[in-house]
């Protein structure tokens, strides 16, 4: 008798300890960060393009990404996340404010008002152009990005948005090395 007090007060405090964690969770803003790559001049790059829903429902993703001069879009493919959830995936390029810049924006729209789950919503294709001129053995380009988020009742939901990044490495040639005990 004693034992089932004790247990009923035992699963109380754990429901009110779950239900507490889900709503503290559901405060939490959306995430939606871009990926980062390491690539040379003239390497095709693959940054993803990710969700972290923080228990919210999720149904669109409109994500913005500023591609610096030497950076250009090439393709993009839906990752696990928006196949899942039977989502479109849309791409279109504008011109960006920025000068020699462009702006690649991405829509991500589940299909039926399924709720997109955690993980990969797309997978971005850049290549670095022979345009990208190098002072250094390495340079550090941003992708700026900002992103809009939405519920199954088009309710515009708070996000936050991480931008991705792109480190070109200059093209050196490897040392050219010979095994000793081979030559002999």
């Amino acid at each position: 008798m004693l034992c089932n007090r004790v247990c009923k007060i035992a699963l109380m405090g754990l429901s009110m300890f779950c239900q507490l964690i889900l709503a503290v969770r559901a405060q939490s803003p959306v995430r939606v960060e871009l990926g980062n790559s390491v690539g040379q001049v003239g390497d095709l790059l693959i940054i993803s393009l990710m969700l972290e829903t923080k228990g919210h429902t999720v149904t669109v993703v409109d994500s913005e990404v500023i591609l610096p001069a030497g950076i250009s879009f090439n393709s993009a493919e839906p990752g696990r996340s928006a196949k899942n959830a039977g989502a479109e995936l849309k791409t279109e390029l504008e011109t960006a404010s920025e000068p020699e810049a462009t702006r690649l924006i991405i829509k991500v729209q589940s299909a039926q008002q399924t709720s997109l789950m955690d993980g990969i919503l797309a997978q971005l294709r850049l290549k670095i152009e022979k345009a990208a001129k190098l002072e250094k053995d390495f340079q550090e380009i941003s992708l700026a990005s900002k992103a809009s988020v939405f519920d199954q009742l088009n309710r515009k939901l708070e996000v936050q948005s991480i931008p991705g990044r792109i480190v070109i490495m200059k093209d050196t040639p490897l040392p050219k090395v010979a095994c000793f005990f081979y030559m002999h």
